[in-house]
């Protein structure tokens, strides 16, 4: 079936928005790749020592294989960070997380509004071109959600990993990804809780008095 200009024109405007996506990916996955060689880290310590099995977990991905493999082909020397410096990253970390939830609920609406589009198209008189139009728009949602997912979870199990080190150092440490805290479990702030002295009382009952005859 050939195509009509417009329908060129359109799958043209697809590969450049898909050449958008896949650079805007790797982009993320280089700086996700920069944090986990520790190249943002200026207070760390090196040691040659052997690699304790706390730091030899099953590797998540090929993503992480590939920075594994990267690191220890440069040098043999374990990089070990102190309790400051795994805070920090785990803190930039969740602050990019939730960052990532936000994109994440924007790309699923727009996946819901195209589909939409779509059934209307359906139900009503629309052209086959717009309807090709809009399966292609949807077919780059999809695409763009896909990859914001799939960054969603190398990134929580990077946070997670940072959580172990942690662990590591000091066990009684307590994670809240909610509110960005980390520390002692004593100095967690307190959850606010309703103030129940706040609530209005019931208006005052009157009781009109009869005059006196």
């Amino acid at each position: 079936v050939e195509l009509t200009s417009g329908q060129e024109a359109q799958i043209a405007k697809n590969k450049e928005k898909e050449q958008v996506l896949m650079e805007e990916l790797e982009s993320l996955e280089e700086e996700l790749r920069q944090k986990l060689a520790g190249k943002e880290e200026t207070n760390i310590a090196k040691k040659t020592r052997k690699r304790p099995k706390e730091y030899e977990e099953d590797d998540v991905d090929d993503f992480y294989d590939r920075t594994k493999s990267t690191k220890q082909s440069k040098t043999n020397d374990v990089v070990v960070e102190t309790q400051e410096s795994l805070t920090h990253q785990w803190k930039t970390l969740v602050s990019q997380y939730a960052a990532l939830v936000t994109q994440i609920a924007r790309a699923e609406g727009k996946v819901t509004s195209i589909q939409q589009q779509i059934t209307t198209s359906t139900s009503s008189s629309s052209s086959s071109e717009d309807a090709f139009f809009l399966q292609n728009d949807l077919q780059l949602a999809k695409e763009k959600l896909q990859n914001l997912q799939k960054n969603q979870s190398i990134m929580d199990k990077e946070v997670t990993r940072v959580e172990k080190l942690l662990k590591i150092i000091n066990d009684k440490l307590v994670f809240d990804r909610d509110t960005s805290f980390v520390g002692l479990e004593s100095e967690k702030p307190a959850a606010v809780m309703e103030d129940e002295t706040c609530v209005m009382p019931p208006p005052p009952i009157v009781t009109k008095i009869p005059p006196k005859i």
